[in-house]
């Protein structure tokens, strides 16, 4: 949890889950789903080769392939409906309530495509009172974003509720890919995990850490294959999915929110992820009988080893009683080979993304007894150069995608009502 704690929701399940509601989202400047990676730790969120295609890993599983008979392994829930990765995923946060990631496999209530973990998006319901809120930023690149949201009950019985989102950044749409060709079989996941949470010194420690181990049977990835002859249309190449005998996962996860002092406030999320073929042996396609031994193939997970995010803030009181609120805030994650294909023993490709930190800084005025608020903010305010992508074309060119560089901007807050 980030800010307020919904144990209300979450003391009913088992399992390991990081919630994160409309206001922490808001204090850390999370305007849609994809950036809710740097704060959940062993989370990956990426756009994947096509508009609109999304790459959910939790733990190390997910998928990103367009193909629809493949299993992508992590799912995507809105109030409980599955949301096919197809449909633009990574939408804006406008009027909602929570965000819960789910760690782990999921048997209910979340079924379909949750081998490795669940996010699930929760609408803010219809409310008895007349409420509203109104959000607008405006920063570099153009980025020019209005949201706002009314709440209008009709009766003692019946309300409505109205939100709506425009988001105006420069974005990049790239040419679809050929659908890989389909030979496997479901895959199986045990998981193992050991976790503590706590909430300390009256209340202004709060931790959960966990410790798990996963058992992946029959894993499905695709294999590429030669077509230089031509057998499967006009590509030189073409991929076939298939099963991985065996994957051995493990890591840890600690999330650690603290109220140092009065009006002070630190966060700490650290994630670690090993991800290794314990049995991969694949066909070969140049000899029927024939089996290649891929274990040593590095997985194409899209999880750095090592993730850390940190923050810290204090609200100043000024005389008029209104409230500044400096944020600074940090993100680090380990080193990370891009490029498919390549083995434990292989030399570092152009794909390859050293260890890298970036940083955010927010800076907030609340008047006294008002119902806006005012921000100035900042991301990767060191400008540090990054991938978000990498992939060899069919040309032999290497395709790079490039993080954001440092970009400002200003934001306005508005509510009324009980909201």
């Amino acid at each position: 949890m980030l800010k307020r704690p919904t144990a209300r929701i979450i003391g009913k399940y088992r399992l390991s889950i990081a919630a994160i509601n409309a206001d922490a989202m808001r204090t850390q400047g999370v305007y849609n789903i994809e950036q809710l990676q740097d704060f959940v730790p062993n989370l990956s969120l990426n756009q994947g080769d096509r508009a609109n295609q999304a790459a959910i890993f939790i733990r190390g599983i997910g998928g990103v392939d367009p193909g629809q008979l493949r299993q992508f392994g992590s799912g995507l829930y809105i109030d409980g409906h599955y949301l096919p990765q197809l449909l633009d995923p990574f939408m804006s946060t406008v009027d909602i309530e929570r965000v819960e990631v789910l760690r782990g496999p999921q048997g209910t209530p979340f079924v379909k495509n949750s081998t490795g973990g669940a996010i699930s998006i929760i609408g803010a319901e219809p409310g008895p009172e007349l409420e509203g809120s109104l959000t607008a930023r405006a920063g570099e690149y153009g980025q020019q974003d209005l949201r706002g949201m009314v709440n209008l009950p009709v009766n003692d019985q019946v309300a409505t509720r109205f939100s709506v989102a425009s988001d105006d950044e420069l974005n990049l749409t790239l040419q679809p890919a050929l659908a890989p060709l389909v030979a496997y079989q479901p895959g199986k996941v045990s998981n193992y995990e050991v976790g503590f949470k706590a909430t300390l010194a009256g209340g202004r420690v709060r931790m959960a850490s966990a410790l798990f181990f996963m058992d992946y049977t029959d894993k499905q990835e695709a294999v590429t294959i030669d077509n230089s002859d031509g057998s499967f249309g006009p590509d030189p190449s073409v991929s076939v999915i298939t099963n991985a005998g065996k994957v051995d996962i493990y890591g840890v996860e600690l999330e650690l929110r603290v109220t140092p002092w009065d009006g002070g406030f630190l966060t700490f999320d650290l994630g670690f992820l090993q991800n290794e073929y314990g049995r991969f042996a694949s066909f070969d396609p140049d000899a029927p009988d024939g089996v290649v031994d891929l274990s040593r193939t590095q997985i194409q997970d899209f999880s750095p080893e090592v993730t850390i995010d940190a923050s810290i803030e204090h609200a100043f009181q000024l005389r008029n009683g209104a409230s500044l609120t400096p944020q600074l805030g940090m993100y680090y994650q380990s080193e990370y080979e891009w490029l498919q294909g390549l083995t434990m023993d292989s030399p570092e490709s152009y794909c390859h993304q050293d260890a890298f930190s970036r940083f955010r800084t927010r800076l907030t005025y609340a008047p006294a007894n008002a119902n806006w608020e005012a921000s100035l903010f900042g991301n990767n305010i060191g400008d540090e150069r990054y991938l978000n992508g990498c992939a060899n074309s069919r040309s032999g060119a290497y395709r790079y995608f490039w993080g954001k560089p440092a970009d400002w901007g200003l934001e306005f807050n508005a509510r009324w009502g009980n909201n």
